[in-house]
């Protein structure tokens, strides 16, 4: 049995007994409201001058009535004690069988640290690819200056003509770890944005949308609009 099999069965138990003692509790109630009754009926048959034997009935009924309310009371003591010393004895097999949970769990949490680190051993290198790639930008310009270097030297004039000029090249420009740039645009995930996913299961809507379809927005606002049309969908 599961940890969570083991809990279920002790809350049902639990459940169980204080149904048991609320029966006995209703019983009670049910049983001071006869007595009421009992009451209202024996002072009517005092003051109507019924026989002896009636009066006498009634009176009986009363005290029985009132002896065995009486005994609930130790009985509902009973119960209360026997349920708390019943629960109190599945504590123990219910701590051990919490620690085996927690061990399991705390393997489960290791090996996903592990894999953590590994998904930022993969995105390093891959920020290592982008950078490449960002080189292999800069090395064509740098060819393409030399060759416009070289016709300079051969036609001085010829080059003047063509009016190259030496500008610096230019990327698409991305965010990368400005903060500035807010929770939604950077490339590289923000110290906000891991500690919220780590400590709180927090991420932003462009994430939420990227899980939940695939698909890639720039915008958190993009996200959450896209994520409120999925949800008036479904």
């Amino acid at each position: 049995m599961t940890f969570y099999e083991r809990i279920k069965a002790f809350q049902e138990d639990a459940e169980r007994t204080q149904a048991r003692i609320q029966s006995l509790i209703d019983d009670k109630q049910r049983g001071h409201e006869k007595i009421a009754a009992l009451k209202r009926e024996y002072n009517e048959l005092l003051l109507s001058g019924s026989s002896a034997s009636d009066t006498f009935k009634k009176k009986k009924d009363l005290e029985r009535l009132t002896q065995d309310v009486s005994y609930m009371d130790e009985r509902i003591q009973e119960v209360q004690q026997y349920r708390l010393e019943q629960l109190r004895a599945q504590l123990s097999e219910l701590d051990q069988a919490k620690n085996e949970e927690w061990k399991k769990i705390a393997g489960e949490y290791d090996l996903m640290m592990v894999e953590a680190r590994k998904k930022k051993a993969e995105l390093l290198l891959y920020y290592c690819e982008i950078n490449k790639k960002k080189q292999e930008f800069y090395t064509a310009y740098d060819r393409f200056m030399d060759a416009v270097y070289v016709s300079k030297l051969e036609d001085h004039d010829k080059l003047q003509a063509l009016n190259y000029r030496r500008a610096h090249p230019c990327l698409p420009r991305y965010a990368t770890v400005g903060t500035y740039t807010g929770m939604d645009l950077t490339v590289v995930p923000l110290e906000g944005e891991s500690t919220h996913a780590l400590n709180n299961a927090y991420v932003c809507a462009w994430v939420r949308l990227y899980e939940k379809t695939g698909e890639h927005v720039w915008k958190d606002s993009t996200a959450q609009k896209k994520l409120a049309e999925l949800n008036g969908h479904e």
